[in-house]
């Protein structure tokens, strides 16, 4: 009988990045505004078997995001 992979949360996922690509990621994100960004405030949402990260530009406020893709 084949073992049943166990869903990991966001915050399991994200764990399993290391704090350099952590890094790289929180300053790479969307902000509709301004472009790339910093992303500060967030949290994080599963989306599928991605992590979502959602809060706000460091640079004017307004809403940025960031997906990161798990296989």
């Amino acid at each position: 009988m084949a073992k049943k992979k166990q869903k990991l949360t966001a915050g399991q996922k994200w764990g399993t990045v290391s704090e350099e690509h952590q890094q790289m990621i929180i300053n790479s994100a969307f902000c509709g505004k301004c472009g790339l960004t910093t992303i500060v405030d967030y949290v994080l949402e599963d989306v599928m078997t991605d992590v979502l990260l959602k809060g706000k530009c460091k640079k004017c406020g307004h809403a940025a995001a960031r997906l990161v893709e798990f296989d």
